[in-house]
């Protein structure tokens, strides 16, 4: 349980606000480097082994309808993922706004796994998240980036 704080207490405590609010500010960017980082590494891998498992299946009618089995159950479990949290749907720069604004209060604790989750199939299964907000399983993506540059 907290104690009451005092006035001096609150008093001293502005006076190191500038370099609290600084060290909270690094600990957040490298929070949130992380994460994106992470998100990143996730797709690459899931976009790579989509590609592997394609090449296992070509020619093969058995591996390709167990692919398809798998591809079901991962779509079934991602929709129950967008039930589960629909916050998750979408570039998630909506929900951005509507929290800047103080509309919108998500729980990340629940939309942040469920996203991670929910993209990484979904890179397996090749759906394509185009546009600048996430990249894209073929490299699209990085194409009309290029392009456009």
């Amino acid at each position: 349980m907290r104690e009451k704080k005092d006035i001096s207490y609150t008093i001293r405590r502005s006076a190191d606000f500038p370099v609290i609010m600084i060290g909270e500010g690094i600990l957040v960017g490298c929070f949130a480097g992380g994460v994106v980082l992470l998100y990143r590494i996730c797709l690459n891998y899931a976009a790579s082994w989509m590609q592997e498992i394609l090449g296992l299946c070509q020619g093969h009618p058995g591996r390709t309808a167990l692919w398809m089995g798998a591809l079901f159950l991962m779509a079934v479990i991602t929709g129950l993922l967008v039930k589960w949290e629909p916050m998750i749907s979408g570039s998630g720069i909506p929900q951005l706004k509507g929290e800047m604004e103080g509309k919108l209060h998500q729980n990340w604790r629940r939309i942040l796994p469920a996203k991670f989750l929910g993209d990484f199939w979904g890179c397996s299964e090749d759906w394509h998240l185009d546009g600048r907000a996430r990249p894209s399983s073929s490299g699209l993506w990085q194409e009309k980036a290029s392009q456009e540059c």
